[in-house]
């Protein structure tokens, strides 16, 4: 037990005792009075012995009653504090969880764990001393990344304004970042105060498993975890974790719909799935979910194809009444058909490179539009090349300014970017390539040979692809607008024509580049993931905002998001939006098809298996779940108050009976 106010209590006792001892001290002024007789005044003669000043005290009940009421008091003003485990420190990081499955229902479905959670706090915060500096709080709220709210403050008005306005979210909860980032502050701390901080995190425990049996790393500050949702592992729940549409290679009026659901159940169960299109429904499904064990939730998969020849929004429904309705949807978005749009540029006066030439013939594109460079081109645009209907450019031996659009050059530096010299007799291998990265995914380099280039001087931002011995000879380079590709060496002065490497490595390109291959699969994100769009040349803002959709279920329509972002990009180009919170549709204006609307679903297993945990392997211990009184600081004056008032009680009925013991022999 611990004393908020020590120094309040000593002075209330320093004052106090002396003067209740003071009282009994005091003597009475009466009035002489003649009487026949004393026989009856016995009690009279004593209370003019304890009256006496400077006589020894004789031994009183009234006054050690008193002396109780006293120390209960006096034990009151001090703020007594009962804490369990190690002594609390003066300052405390409180963690608050907003992922999606704080969002569950609780009781009797008017409130949400989010609710539950807020409440937690509120308990924690009415622990902290009165506006004093001797117990500050900082306020933290996590889902995919960790926000501060307020820093270390300790008035408790601010602190619950700061609790009501947290926000929901359906993000997935990343612990490991927020314990990042609560480290840093909690050592900072621990410099300036000379002390560590109490870190509480209130969640329903569900922020992923660590990778690899590892544990989550806490570096200083003692750890508490409340735990809310109840005690009882049993949430009837089923999710959608996994969507994705893909048109059929052979096909492409025929969507593939591709759904993985989970549930936490204990039974097996059936589902009826409802597959819709722009709000028309196109087929239904049953699917069973196996039952739900200690390893993780039970789950079931569908693959339905639907005929669809154009684009749309493809909804994939579940029709089932749970704990947690946002994840009963997913969404995504499919762009129409339509082939790769490519232009190539090659010198005035001299043919293109007849190998690439044919190479992009035979990729079939929707065009391909030859053009021919004048001398010393500095930028399309100077050269009168109409490129805006173009999806990607390629340069044969031609050095120009990155274009607005994205790019492929071979043969020849973006202007800007140096080149090494070499001896053109002598042919150069590749050394190492990055065999990670899309661009070169299933290209093979090793029997690559190359003459009259020795390297490029990337900026620094570009990425090396591949390096010889002078230096980088593949790279990527970005600008505000798009990616880029840039191959040192022309075709025609190496053997890489005769090497199906190059056909594989120029396709990864186009899709990489186009982002043809996201668009097959079809367009979706999770809430809290960034959004890259292309911007419409002569927009000058994107303006965000959901739609109304019935199937979505307390998220993005109800709350009515309605943003607007600046557009950071020149004439156009691609842009990264800021992440979207919650699940749902969302219409953007000032982009271009198919980026004029966005699909967020939630398709997170961690989120759906929303059962609560009641332990967290913390610095490789098990934190098992505590209750917010039992968190924090548990406040005793209460008790002390209540423990003076019944003596004060007591008190009372003793003064009375000592009343009455002279007037009853007096009677008698």
């Amino acid at each position: 037990m611990t004393l908020a106010e020590p120094w309040t209590a000593l002075t209330a006792a320093c004052i106090g005792v002396p003067l209740l001892f003071v009282l009994y001290f005091l003597k009475l002024r009466r009035q002489r009075q003649m009487s026949s007789s004393t026989l009856l005044w016995k009690r009279a003669f004593e209370d003019l012995q304890v009256n006496a000043p400077f006589q020894r005290l004789r031994w009183s009940l009234l006054l050690f009653v008193q002396l109780m009421i006293l120390a209960a008091i006096v034990l009151a003003l001090g703020q007594p504090t009962l804490t369990s485990g190690a002594q609390p420190s003066t300052r405390m990081i409180l963690l608050i969880d907003r992922s999606a499955s704080m969002n569950v229902r609780t009781g009797d479905g008017e409130t949400t764990r989010l609710d539950d959670a807020k409440e937690q706090a509120r308990r924690l915060i009415e622990q902290l001393g009165r506006d004093s500096d001797a117990r500050q709080m900082m306020v933290m709220t996590f889902a995919s990344s960790p926000t501060v709210l307020c820093g270390y403050e300790s008035n408790r008005g601010a602190l619950r304004s700061v609790i009501d306005g947290i926000e929901p979210s359906d993000e997935t909860a990343n612990l490991t970042d927020a314990l990042r980032a609560v480290s840093a502050f909690a050592q900072r701390a621990e410099g300036a105060a000379n002390e560590p901080p109490d870190v509480v995190l209130i969640s329903d425990g569900g922020v992923g498993d660590p990778r690899d049996g590892a544990t989550y790393s806490l570096a200083a500050g003692e750890f508490r975890f409340v735990s809310v949702g109840g005690r009882e592992n049993v949430v009837d729940n089923v999710g959608i974790t996994a969507c994705s549409v893909r048109r059929d290679y052979d096909d492409p009026a025929l969507l593939i719909v591709f759904a993985r659901l989970v549930q936490t159940g204990a039974a097996e169960r059936e589902v009826s799935v409802r597959i819709s299109i722009n709000g028309e429904t196109s087929a239904l499904r049953r699917v069973t979910l196996a039952p739900a064990t200690d390893e993780g939730p039970g789950e079931g998969t569908m693959s339905v194809p639907v005929e669809w020849p154009d684009g749309g929004v493809v909804s994939v429904r579940a029709s089932v009444d749970d704990a947690l309705p946002v994840d009963d949807t997913a969404w995504v978005v499919v762009p129409e058909p339509a082939g790769i749009r490519l232009a190539l540029v090659h010198p005035q006066g001299e043919s293109p490179d007849a190998f690439l030439e044919k190479l992009l013939t035979d990729l079939e594109p929707a065009t391909l539009r030859r053009m021919a460079a004048p001398p010393d081109m500095t930028s399309v645009a100077d050269a009168g090349l109409a490129l805006d209907d173009i999806d990607l450019v390629i340069f044969d031996r031609v050095s120009t300014a990155l274009p607005d659009q994205p790019s492929v050059m071979f043969g020849a530096m973006p202007i800007g970017v140096e080149r090494g010299s070499v001896d053109a007799a002598q042919g150069q291998p590749v050394l190492s390539w990055e065999r990670q990265h899309p661009l070169m995914r299933y290209v093979e380099l090793d029997s690559l040979l190359f003459l009259g280039f020795g390297g490029m001087q990337l900026p620094a931002t570009g990425v090396a692809l591949a390096q010889s011995v002078d230096g980088p000879v593949i790279a990527e380079l970005r600008t505000r607008g798009a990616r880029h590709v840039v191959v040192g060496f022309a075709l025609s002065q190496s053997n890489w024509p005769a090497d199906v490497s190059l056909a594989v490595f120029l396709q990864n390109a186009i899709e990489y580049l186009t982002l043809t291959d996201e668009l097959a699969r079809g367009l979706v994100i999770t809430p809290g993931e960034s959004i890259a769009v292309r911007i419409d040349r002569d927009a000058d803002e994107v303006r965000i905002a959901s739609r109304a959709d019935d199937t979505i279920p307390a998220s993005a329509e109800e709350i009515g998001i309605d943003v607007t972002v600046p557009v950071s990009t020149d004439g156009g180009g691609s842009m990264v939006l800021p992440a979207l919170p919650r699940a749902g549709l969302y219409d953007l204006t000032g982009s271009v098809p198919p980026y004029e609307q966005v699909a967020v679903s939630v398709l997170s297993e961690q989120e759906s298996d929303a059962r609560v945990r009641m332990t967290l392997p913390i610095n490789a211990s098990a934190q098992t779940a505590l209750s917010a009184v039992d968190a924090g600081p548990r406040p005793l004056w209460p008790w002390a108050v209540g423990i003076a008032a019944v003596l004060a009680v007591l008190e009372w009925l003793l003064y009375c009976w000592r009343l009455r013991g002279p007037s009853r022999r007096a009677t008698s």
